[in-house]
This record gives C-alpha cells, structure tokens and sequence, in this order.
C-alpha cells in the first residue's frame, strides 16, 4: 500500500518502491515471530509448530541477511540525503543531524527502557521472546523518546522544517516503537539461536547487534518518512 501511494503521489520515485520491498519483508518478519510465539506457547507440540519448523527456519536464514543489510543501509540513505534551502544549506550538516536525530529518538527507546525498566518494571513484555523487558520500561523508552523528538522539532534544523513540536512527539513515539520492534526481532532470532547477547562489547548492552538492533526499522521509517514530507 505504501509502494502505491508513493508510485501515485510521487511521481514514481524509486524510494517509494524501496518503502514497499522494506516493510513487505518486515511483515514476514512479524509472522516468523508470531509463529515462534505460537510455537512456544502450545510447546512446539501443534501443526502450526510443525510448519513454522518447515518454513521458519528457512525464511530466519533469508530474512536475517535482509533484515540487517536492507534495513542499516537506510543510514547512509540519510547521512546523505540534501535537503536544500529547508536544513543548514550545507549537505553534509544536514545528514549529520538526521543520523544524530534518527539515533537518539531511537535509542532513546532503549535508554529509557532500560532505566526506567530497571527502577521500576514489574510486568513482562513478551518473555517468550525478551524476559528482561517490561510494561513500565517500554513506556518509559517511548516517553524518551518522544523527548528527544520533541527537542530536535523544536530547535535542530532540518528537522523543524519537517515537524512541528506537537506531530513530533507522535512521530517519536512510533520510531519508539520501530526502535523495540527491531530490538525484539533480534532477540527472537537470538532465542532461535539459543544465545542470550551476540556478545559483551558493552556490559548491561551487549555486543555489536545488540546495539544496533532498534536501528535497522527505525532508520527505515525515518528515512522514508522525512523523504516524503520533503518531496
């Protein structure tokens, strides 16, 4: 659907096309997940499990290599995105404060997940898929989120050409989100895996993945959302 808008609205424009391919292979990502849960909750024991074994484990191997080139390439996308009259008038300043904008509202879902989560989580999330996080540190991450939203909105160009404060506190809250579904999605492929971190570069953190986990939808989202409201 969001391949056809673009095609219809912008002039058949490839990002348009590239939005579509995306978040196509991030619905057979959320149903690979969808499966796993299923499979775990009825103990692996149901045909639903039986077919998830068969066509699962098949589509992991494909859709990790997908999931993370696809999906982090979006970075440079942005570091190198012009956009003109609207940001500092300078390519390379405005890429620089896209990136810091797309890492710190997207990582701000993690730190504030974290901390908060930490203080004060009680409820569990998904513990099929992620034990450690919680109802209270999710909220906390998205209200963190929309924080950092809410300042770039306010005073960072190019982003105040783009949102206002008030409809960057919403877009906040949904790279919020992107950020913890990409988080989830790598520890689903890690409890496939049978591993808890992908390994220790940054205690409490974990390795290189673990870092860059709540990018690889985020960047996406972001990219093709400012491209669009730049166009």
């Amino acid at each position: 659907l969001l391949g056809i808008w673009g095609v219809e609205h912008a002039r058949f424009e490839v990002w348009s096309l590239q939005a579509a391919l995306f978040f196509g292979i991030f619905c057979l990502l959320f149903w690979s997940m969808r499966e796993y849960a299923l499979e775990k909750a009825t103990d692996g024991n149901s045909e639903q499990g039986e077919k998830f074994g068969i066509v699962g484990e098949s589509a992991l191997v494909a859709l990790g290599w997908l999931y993370l080139v696809l999906g982090l390439s979006h970075l440079l996308l942005l570091r190198f995105m012009d956009m003109g009259e609207r940001g500092f008038g300078r390519p390379e300043a405005d890429g620089i404060a896209l990136l810091l904008f797309l890492i710190l509202v997207a990582k701000g879902a993690d730190i504030g997940g974290y901390l908060v989560g930490k203080r004060f989580g009680r409820k569990k999330l998904i513990p099929s898929i992620s034990p450690g996080k919680s109802v209270e540190g999710t909220l906390g991450g998205l209200f963190l989120s929309a924080f950092f939203a809410f300042c770039f909105a306010r005073w960072v160009p190019p982003v105040t050409a783009l949102l206002n404060p008030v409809s960057a506190v919403g877009f906040g809250v949904l790279v919020g989100l992107s950020s913890l579904i990409g988080d989830l999605t790598e520890s689903f492929f890690k409890r496939k895996a049978g591993i808890k971190d992908s390994k220790t570069l940054i205690p409490e953190f974990g390795g290189f993945f673990d870092l860059t986990d709540s990018l690889t939808f985020a960047a996406p989202l972001v990219y093709y959302s400012l491209r669009g409201l730049s166009t």
